[in-house]
Formats: structure tokens, C-alpha cells, sequence
């Protein structure tokens, strides 16, 4: 409504005439009002939040209702579905509720993934402690690989190393050549000193001498 209390026209800017809808009726200008509260999803939290408190104050300790959704608390399980006043009465004559059957199915799963999860919380202990283990075991033999460690350990193959090398100085061998070389000088003055014929005639002489001694 304008200011005089009459409905606004729509118009159409390429005609410059008001708006035709269907079946020919023509379009006025509206404004959506929300009558009702319950539309309003923050309404509605706070209403079952109210009436969450309501009950606790209530119910014992162990007995907890929260308001919130799973999804909203972190909790992976599946929820279950309304299953009404005819559901619930068709289970108690005897008979099976298309609702009730479909929450029995969602409990059993939501059984299966607590089992799950709990066999997964046990998987990943032992793992955590096989690795805590393997470290343990692991520390002393990284001990020697510090700075400090690997200097006393060779110090011990550089002294059998000095120890070696005497018995390989030239002292040694000439103890054992000096026999060797004292025959040759022994024979050397029999010769003669530059090897001259009479040396020679010498040791014949000495040789026939010898023959005719015996």
C-alpha cells in the first residue's frame, strides 16, 4: 500500500503499463510477512534449548537431554527417524511399524560403528605402543653416532699402527746380511788384489802341494 492506503502497481519498464500475470490478472507490488514464529530456525532452537533446561532441572544427573543435533556435537551416528502414534500402536498389537523396523535397522548400525570404532581406538594403542617401543630399543644405538664417541674409538687403531712400524726400520735387516757379506770378503783377497796370472800360479801350487802331501 502507498502512503494513501491504495495497492502499487507493477510496472513493466518496456511497455511503461502495469504488469499482466496469469490468467490475466494484474501483478501489484508485496511484501512477505512472516505470521508465523516458528519459521524462524533461531526461534525453534531456542525453544527446544528452553525446554531442554526445563527437563534437567528435572532429571537426575544421568539423565542428560541435549537439544542439539549429532552433526552439531561432533557425534558420527546415524539418528533415528519419528516413529509416530500408529507405528508405535501397530507394534503393540502385535504386528511390525514400517517406522519402528527402520529404527531397529539404524540402532544396529549404530551398534556395528561403536564396535568399530572401539576395535580401531585398540588397533591404534597397540600401535602407539609397538612404536614407543621401537624407539626405545633404537636409542642406544644411536648413542655411539654422537661427536664425542667415534674419537675414543680410533684412537685405539692409531697405536697398533705406531707399534708396526719398528720392527720395518733398516737396523733389523743388516744383522742378517752381514753373514752373507763376510764369505765374499774372505774370498776376494785369495784372488788377488787385481786378479793377476801369478795369484793364480799361487793357488795351482798350493793345490799340487796339498795333492802331493796326501
Amino acid at each position: 500500500m502507498d502512503a494513501n492506503g491504495r495497492r502499487i502497481p507493477v510496472i513493466d519498464p518496456d511497455t511503461g503499463r502495469q504488469k499482466i500475470g496469469a490468467r490475466n490478472r494484474k501483478v501489484w507490488k508485496r511484501v512477505n510477512v512472516s505470521n508465523n514464529p516458528l519459521d524462524s530456525k533461531e526461534f525453534l532452537e531456542r525453544l527446544r534449548r528452553e525446554w531442554a533446561d526445563s527437563c534437567n532441572a528435572l532429571l537426575p544427573g544421568y539423565a542428560v537431554i541435549d537439544h542439539r543435533s549429532f552433526k552439531a556435537r561432533g557425534i558420527e551416528r546415524i539418528p533415528t527417524i519419528h516413529e509416530g502414534y500408529a507405528s508405535r500402536e501397530m507394534e503393540k498389537r502385535g504386528g511390525r511399524g514400517d517406522l519402528c523396523e527402520e529404527n531397529r535397522r539404524i540402532q544396529a548400525l549404530n551398534r556395528l560403528l561403536d564396535a568399530l570404532r572401539a576395535m580401531i581406538g585398540r588397533l591404534s594403542d597397540q600401535a602407539q605402543g609397538i612404536l614407543t617401543a621401537v624407539k626405545r630399543r633404537q636409542r642406544p644405538s644411536g648413542a655411539p653416532q654422537a661427536p664425542s664417541s667415534p674419537e675414543p674409538a680410533e684412537r685405539p687403531q692409531e697405536r697398533p699402527q705406531a707399534r708396526e712400524t719398528p720392527p720395518q726400520a733398516p737396523s733389523s735387516p743388516e744383522p742378517a746380511e752381514r753373514p752373507q757379506e763376510r764369505p765374499q770378503a774372505r774370498e776376494t783377497p785369495a784372488t788377488g788384489p787385481a786378479g793377476t796370472p801369478e795369484a793364480h800360479q799361487d793357488e795351482k801350487g798350493a793345490h799340487r802341494q796339498v795333492q802331493d802331501t796326501a
